[in-house]
Order: structure tokens, then C-alpha cells, then sequence
């Protein structure tokens, strides 16, 4: 792969890592209802189950997945639950204000958890890769390409999402949302919600 080439993925992984939806949603809230750390744990293994996405794409064995209408069907599924269950815990830690609670958002298996999952499961980046990113996957590649392939869409992909954690966690942004965390919390469970719902409309009905 030559540099203009590369250039080219990386401004297509940049552009998929800008686009928003429920991993933007879901790093925006640890950053705004727990902490900075938090959302950049988010980030990070966020950019791990991209990677996972790509080097599937790029050794052909996610292409061969898609071949069974069955595993995607199940794929959506699946995210559009775990959306559910992140969105029902929101609402959850947002009524909660005992000391649990605070546990709970300052663990830090938590956020790696959350983000490795929504990535994993999200159709969108399932699409995203088999669609686009497949687009640059040479035949004749070997796995050091495709290795450097896979880090790329994963570095990009955790750094953009790490610069949203620090934006959204630092000074007057933060000190502003600190006393609005309940709020944020329900709106976001609400978000989280109503993505999966929307999720479901478009792909059963």
C-alpha cells in the first residue's frame, strides 16, 4: 500500500469515526456523567473492537460472515439490546445517588466493557467495513498490511473519540455540567433508548 493510498483510509476511517451515533453517544456520557479517565477507557477499547473489525474485513473472514444473513440479523439484535441495557442503566444511575452509584461510574472494567461492546455489536461499523473499508483490501496484501490496515482505522478511531473526552471533560464545559449529571444521565439513557428503537424500526418493520 502506497502512502497516497493509505492516506486516503485514513481520511475514510476519520470521516466513519466523525459520523454520530450510539458510540458518540456512549462516550460523550462517560465523559460528561463520570470522568474524564472514564471516557477515555471508553475510547480506547472502543478503538480495540475496531481493530477487531478490521482485521476481520481485511483476512476476509468478516466478509465471509456476512455471507449468513442470520449472523447480521443477529448482530443488530444484539446491539440494539445492549443500547437498551446501557440506556436502562443511565436512567437507573440517575435516580441512584448513593454511594453505589458513584462506584459504579468511577470502575474502570465498566467503561473498557461498554466501549469494546458497542463497537462490537454496532451494525454501522459492521457496515462501515464491509462496505468501505473493504474497498482497500488487496488480494495480493500481506498481513503486515493488513495489520497496518487495522491499526490505523483503530488509532483514528480512539484518538477522535479520546479528543471528545477531553473536550468534554475539561474546564468550563465540565464545571457547567457537574451540577446537571441526573439530567445528562436521563437524557442520555433516553438517547441510548431511542437508538436502539430506531435501530429496530428501520431493520424488522
Amino acid at each position: 500500500m502506497n502512502f497516497s493510498t493509505w492516506a486516503v483510509l485514513a481520511g475514510v476511517c476519520l470521516v466513519g469515526a466523525m459520523s454520530p451515533g450510539p458510540s458518540l453517544a456512549l462516550v460523550l456520557q462517560a465523559s460528561v456523567t463520570s470522568s474524564r479517565r472514564a471516557g477515555l477507557l471508553v475510547s480506547v477499547s472502543h478503538g480495540i473492537g475496531i481493530f477487531v473489525w478490521a482485521i476481520l474485513t481485511a483476512s476476509g473472514m468478516g466478509l465471509l460472515l456476512m455471507e449468513w444473513p442470520e449472523f447480521y440479523r443477529a448482530l443488530q439484535v444484539i446491539g440494539c439490546m445492549y443500547l437498551v441495557y446501557l440506556g436502562v442503566r443511565s436512567l437507573l444511575l440517575s435516580s441512584n445517588g448513593d454511594q453505589a452509584g458513584l462506584l459504579e461510574r468511577d470502575t474502570s472494567v465498566r467503561p473498557l466493557l461498554d466501549g469494546f461492546l458497542i463497537a462490537i455489536t454496532n451494525p454501522k461499523i459492521a457496515f462501515f467495513f464491509l462496505a468501505l473499508f473493504s474497498q482497500f483490501v488487496r488480494v495480493q496484501a500481506d498481513w503486515t498490511e493488513k495489520v497496518i490496515m487495522a491499526s490505523t482505522a483503530a488509532i483514528i478511531d480512539a484518538l477522535w473519540y479520546g479528543l471528545v473526552a477531553v473536550v468534554f471533560s475539561s474546564g468550563l464545559v465540565a464545571s457547567y455540567l457537574e451540577a446537571k449529571k441526573v439530567i445528562i444521565d436521563r437524557t442520555f439513557g433516553i438517547i441510548l433508548i431511542a437508538l436502539a428503537c430506531y435501530m429496530l424500526a428501520v431493520n424488522f418493520l
